[in-house]
């Protein structure tokens, strides 16, 4: 897939911003991690490798939300949680199970780590990949049991992740919006060959572009927006699945290649919702699946 080189000062404040968020997207994730190894492993884990030269990045802030009543007065001690403590808004996907492609979308926010989940707006329909979900790699632990994401398998990952930048042939982000946005078109695509170096970041194209594959909707239409999720980028895992978005579905019914797709207007919605200071997620697994993990992580369950 293909982008558009950004403006000078969009660099400049992307630049600005890749500073500021991965000193604080390092500390929470190693929490998360950490906290997931102990529950596992009673040995200390070792510093993680740092990610390639990925140009998406974790979109953390620095602190959590505040809040004025006695639920979110307490701070919240040896917790175990995979979602992170300072999470209050999150998009949750299920689906009816691991080889379903279509799923439903919620949007969920709470006050803080231990207030519960409230619903935002209605539900939508997406579209997952043409063989359903498997395991991703995020900041969920490993090992879980069913399917596993692969390179090119068609598959949408299944766990816990957390958001990077916006893109998309749109010139402008919806209305409202705060979230990271670039404008990008042919000039860029994301990287899926697992031989290469640059694999799951976003490469300039050199004035190449690869046909759009038979069957599939033009790229400016199902990458008018898109949200890059971070899947499998803190280390990147050579062949274990790349360049994964939220973005615009072509219809309804058609499966993806393994990305998350819905109505442009939904995601539009989701785009002017999400908010870098309440670090939003995205959790996606089968609906059985959620109902047996999301007290221990941490997730809603989900209203059938």
């Amino acid at each position: 897939m293909t982008r558009s080189d950004s403006t000078t000062p969009r660099k400049a404040l992307g630049a600005a911003l890749l500073v500021a968020v991965v000193a604080a997207t390092s500390l929470a994730l190693g929490q998360v991690v950490s906290c997931a190894s102990q529950a596992q492993d009673p040995e200390p884990s070792p510093p993680a490798e740092p990610p390639s030269s990925a140009i998406s990045v974790p979109l953390a802030p620095t602190a959590a939300p505040s809040a004025d009543d006695d639920v979110c007065a307490d701070p919240v001690e040896g917790t175990c949680q995979v979602v992170p403590t300072n999470t209050t808004q999150l998009l949750l996907v299920t689906s009816g199970s691991w080889k379903d492609f279509e799923g439903r979308l919620q949007r969920y926010e709470r006050r803080c780590a231990r207030a519960p989940w409230v619903p935002v707006g209605e539900p939508t329909e997406v579209m997952l990949g043409r063989h359903g979900m498997g395991w991703g790699r995020g900041l969920h632990p490993d090992d879980q049991p069913g399917p596993v994401k692969a390179e090119h398998d068609q598959r949408s990952p299944a766990g816990v992740f957390d958001l990077g930048e916006a893109r998309g042939y749109a010139t402008e982000p919806p209305p409202g919006t705060t979230w990271p946005f670039q404008h990008s078109g042919s000039a860029w695509r994301c990287m899926d060959n697992p031989a290469s170096d640059a694999y799951n970041t976003f490469v300039p194209t050199g004035g190449m572009i690869s046909p759009t594959p038979a069957g599939m909707a033009p790229r400016e239409v199902i990458f008018d927006l898109m949200v890059f999720v971070l899947h499998n980028t803190d280390p990147v895992q050579r062949g274990a699945g790349s360049c994964v978005f939220l973005h615009v579905w072509s219809k309804q019914g058609v499966p993806t290649q393994g990305c998350v797709a819905m109505p442009r207007p939904a995601l539009g919605d989701i785009l002017a919702w999400l908010s870098l200071e309440r670090r939003p997620v995205l959790a996606q697994m089968p609906q059985d699946v959620l109902d047996a993990v999301a007290q221990a992580w941490g997730l809603p369950v989900a209203v059938r």
